[in-house]
C-alpha cells in the first residue's frame, strides 16, 4: 500500500504575486501539476494534495486529476504541521507515504520510484531524498555513514568549516512507514525561531533514517522567486529540445527555441531560429516551422512549410 502527499499550501511571497506559488507556470504545466504528475506516477492507493491559501483557486486548478484527495491546512504552521493534516484520512492506513513539494517540478518519475525503492530494500522508517549541490551555503548538511544511514543533520550556521566541506542536503522529499510517521506527528513541537512544526523533528523519534543521493542534482531545484522559476525552465528546455532531437527533430539554432513539454512533434521535422511552440500543439512529419514563429493550441499537419506566423487554436494543413 502507498498514499502520496504534495504540499502546496503555502502562498511564495518571495513571488510576488496574488496567484499561489504553485500555480505559477512552467512550460505549460502548473508547478504542482508537474509535482502531482510525477507522484501519480507511482500508482499510489491514496493521492492527497495538502492545500491552504487560495485553496479554492489550487482546488480548481486540479480537478483534472483523477482520484486526488484535497485535504486543508489552515492555518499554515510548517512542513509538520501540514503532514498532521493526514492523521485522519489515512487513520488504520498501513503502508508508506510519500511527501513530496509542490514547487520541486523538476524531479523524474524514475528517481521517485527509486526512493519508494531503496526505502524498502532498507526497511527503513524514513528514507530522505538528498543531492549533491555544488554550492551548499545557506542549506543545512546531512551527515550519513557508510551504509547512508543518516547520522544527524546540521543546519548551516552550525557548521564547523569542516563539515561545511559536505555537500549533501535534503531535497525535501521524502518516504516514510506511515504507521511509524503516525506514531511521531503528535510529538512534534514549536521549540524553533518560526515556531512552526517542521517535518524533520519526525527524525528524532524515528530509526533507522536513511539518505537517497539523486543522481542529477537539478531534480532537487525548489521554485522560491522568478529567478528560480527562470532557471527551471532553462532545465525544463534543454530536457524537452534533447529528447526531441534524439527522436529525429532537427532545431537551427536550438538554444533559440522554445518547447513546452506538452507539444507532440513528428519524426524529420525542422524547426528553425525563434520559434516558440506553446500549450497542446501537434507538428505533423516533415514539417518546416519557422523562423520567427509562434504557434499555440494548435494542428500542424504534414509536409507544412510555416514561417514569420503566430498561430493559436488553429489547424494548418492537411
Amino acid at each position: 500500500m502507498l498514499a502520496v502527499a504534495v504540499l502546496a499550501a503555502g502562498k511564495g511571497t518571495r513571488m510576488k504575486s496574488d496567484i499561489p506559488k504553485v500555480l505559477q507556470d512552467l512550460g505549460g504545466r502548473s508547478l504542482v501539476e508537474r509535482a502531482l504528475m510525477v507522484a501519480c506516477s507511482l500508482q499510489p492507493n491514496r493521492r492527497f494534495a495538502i492545500v491552504g491559501y487560495r485553496a479554492d483557486l489550487v482546488e480548481a486548478a486540479l480537478q483534472g486529476i483523477s482520484d486526488l484527495e484535497f485535504v486543508r491546512q489552515e492555518p499554515q504552521l510548517g512542513t509538520g504541521h501540514a503532514i498532521q493534516q493526514l492523521l485522519e484520512p489515512l487513520a488504520g492506513f498501513t503502508g508508506e507515504l510519500v511527501v513530496s513539494t509542490g514547487d520541486t517540478p523538476l524531479l523524474r518519475p524514475e528517481t521517485l520510484a527509486e526512493l519508494v525503492d531503496f526505502h524498502r530494500r532498507q526497511k527503513a522508517a524514513a528514507t530522505v531524498l538528498t543531492a549533491l549541490l555544488p554550492d551548499p551555503t545557506g542549506y543545512g548538511r546531512v551527515f550519513c555513514d557508510n551504509t547512508n544511514r543518516i547520522e544527524f543533520i546540521v543546519e548551516h550556521r552550525d557548521c564547523t568549516e569542516a563539515q561545511r566541506q559536505n555537500r549533501r542536503v535534503s531535497a525535501g522529499i521524502y518516504c516514510f512507514d506511515w504507521p511509524q510517521l503516525a506514531a511521531a506527528l503528535p510529538k512534534l513541537t514549536t521549540n524553533n525561531d518560526q515556531k512552526e512544526y517542521y517535518l524533520t523533528e519526525v527524525f528524532n523519534y524515528l530509526q533507522p533514517v536513511y539518505a537517497l543521493d539523486v543522481a542529477d542534482y537539478e531534480e532537487s531545484l525548489g521554485i522560491n522567486d522568478r529567478l528560480q522559476l527562470a532557471r527551471a525552465h532553462r532545465v525544463l528546455l534543454d530536457r524537452v529540445r534533447e529528447k526531441w532531437m534524439r527522436a529525429g527533430v532537427t532545431m537551427i539554432v536550438p538554444e533559440s527555441i522554445t518547447i513546452d513539454d506538452t507539444v507532440e512533434l513528428s519524426p524529420n521535422v525542422v524547426i528553425e531560429p525563434q520559434t516558440h511552440l506553446r500549450g497542446h500543439t501537434t507538428i505533423g512529419p516533415n514539417s518546416q516551422i519557422g523562423p520567427g514563429t509562434y504557434i499555440r493550441d494548435s494542428t500542424v499537419g504534414a509536409n507544412t512549410r510555416i514561417v514569420y506566423s503566430h498561430i493559436e487554436q488553429s489547424t494548418v494543413g492537411d
